[in-house]
């Protein structure tokens, strides 16, 4: 038993780890940003060389496919068909007696399915594989899981039914009860209003009707979604626990998306990075750099400016100007080094980022200037303000070669839990005779060591998981502190 919970212990750290070192490199997105309609085709090609240019010297930039994915609400790269035949195949586990494999799959259904867009098809399938893993969950004995997963199974759907062709008589008993308990509760009324005339509101997934629509609900808590033609509200969590609630879909947001240029959005200079930053945020950015094409007269510039998302502010912006729809030979490179680094460049005029207040000052609310005045037509030399200017920390010179002796680690790990599971299962094999037990050896013995083995393969995959992001992350690492520092941990380049 100890060895056991030292394993266990020992895999959780290596998720851990291995979380950690993806963490590591922050998502960066590159848009297009324009007065609507939106980003013209200039600007959306010269948005995407920039991208490509940006993910040759920084890692984590998203791909453009996937930025408009979570444009249209779809955060998931699985489609419900790919989703339908992986529960068949959790299902198909379950059958076999690999209960943990099973419900390992089911998880990772309802995780994806809840990032799609809300619909009657996705909202049928979440319900088939929440109830498909509160049945697995029995029966490897964990209640409290099931219940919980029937709990909110049976808020979110309320005419849920169990199939008895596919269930045991005992379970559907007990799905009904639940059903009749949460219907004699005590009820709460949810009202959904909409910014957008139309659009269908979904509760938990399930269509609830058109805004504005007020539903009665068992108490606790709900995802609120909406959808108006293409167009997707971002959801709001609503507690419902102790009192009634009214929530409202605001889709102006979705309203200024244009996946298909750029990919970008259409906002009016009015509180531009207010909406930038928000817009980022709901796309998962930890950062953005956004594009636009600023004039001075008959003088065009491709002009980039980078956010920090997670902290709300701006930390650089640069611009190039074009020969007429064309930067100059050198110029997305080093407008690029520039927004990740801070290095100047003849070819960049830099716009200064608006310094703190001094202790005392009052302090008026600013609004950021994403668009200065335009910069002279020859070269100029701007030196950006700021914390991002300063030479880069120790950590980022030691952090590819901690996650290296972790890579090394977890490697040496998988290959202990291999060669353990090896043994378990070649002891099993030994027991057999023609396929049936040897005489002295029980059925109890059997499966012990066979879920032994399945433990320890279980575990030796999470480190071999680990050991590859390590891996991976050391190499990224390893170059942005080269890039940065010329050095890597001890080691000078």
């Amino acid at each position: 038993m100890a060895l056991r919970s030292a394993r266990t212990a020992l895999a959780a750290v290596a998720a851990g780890f291995a979380t950690a070192a993806l963490a590591a490199t922050d998502s960066l997105g590159v848009i297009a940003v324009q007065d609507a309609p939106g980003p013209g085709t200039d600007l959306a090609e010269l948005t995407s060389q920039f991208r490509a240019v940006l993910s040759e010297r920084t890692g984590g930039v998203v791909e453009a496919s996937e930025l408009r994915s979570r444009m249209m609400g779809q955060t998931s790269s699985a489609s419900l068909s790919e989703l339908d035949r992986a529960f068949a195949g959790a299902l198909a586990t379950y059958q076999a007696g690999d209960y943990e494999g099973s419900i390992r799959t089911l998880r990772a259904v309802i995780d994806d399915l809840e990032r799609l867009p809300d619909g009657p098809e996705a909202h049928s399938q979440w319900t088939r594989a929440v109830l498909r893993l509160a049945r697995a969950e029995q029966t490897v004995g964990r209640r409290a899981e099931a219940d919980a997963l029937l709990g909110r199974l049976v808020r979110a759907s309320p005419d849920v039914k169990v199939d008895p062709n596919q269930y045991p008589p005992s379970f559907a008993k007990q799905v009904d009860e639940l059903k009749a308990q949460t219907a004699a509760a005590s009820k709460r009324r949810l009202t959904v209003n909409s910014s957008q005339k139309g659009a269908k509101v979904f509760v938990d997934g399930r269509d609830v009707g058109t805004a504005p629509v007020t539903v009665s609900l068992a108490p606790g808590r709900y995802r609120v979604s909406g959808r108006a033609g293409e167009l997707s509200a971002p959801a709001v969590q609503t507690d419902l626990s102790e009192a009634d609630q009214v929530v409202t879909l605001d889709f102006a947001l979705a309203e200024s998306f244009r996946p298909n240029a750029g990919p970008g959005l259409a906002l009016p200079q009015t509180d531009r990075a207010r909406k930038i930053i928000t817009a980022a945020a709901w796309l998962g950015l930890d950062r953005v750099v956004v594009t636009s094409l600023p004039h001075d007269g008959d003088i065009t510039y491709l002009q980039a400016t980078l956010f920090d998302v997670r902290k709300g502010q701006m930390q650089r912006e640069g611009r190039l100007r074009l020969a007429g729809k064309v930067p100059p030979s050198g110029g997305l490179t080093a407008l690029a080094t520039f927004l990740m680094t801070g290095q100047a460049s003849a070819l960049v005029a830099a716009a200064p980022v608006p310094l703190p207040p001094p202790p005392g000052a009052a302090e008026a609310p600013k609004k950021l200037d994403l668009h200065p005045s335009a910069a002279p037509s020859g070269p100029v030399v701007q030196t950006a303000a700021g914390p991002q200017a300063s030479k880069p920390s120790g950590l980022l010179k030691w952090s590819p070669v901690v996650t290296g002796v972790l890579a090394v680690g977890l490697g040496g790990f998988a290959l202990y839990e291999s060669k353990q599971a090896s043994d378990q299962f070649s002891k099993a094999k030994d027991m057999l005779s023609g396929g049936v037990l040897k005489p002295g050896s029980t059925t109890a013995q059997y499966n012990k060591v066979v879920s032994d083995g399945n433990s320890y393969l279980s575990t030796a995959s999470t480190a071999g998981i680990g050991a590859g992001v390590c891996v991976v992350a050391t190499g990224i690492l390893g170059y942005l502190s080269y890039r940065q520092t010329g050095e890597v941990g001890p080691f000078r380049f």
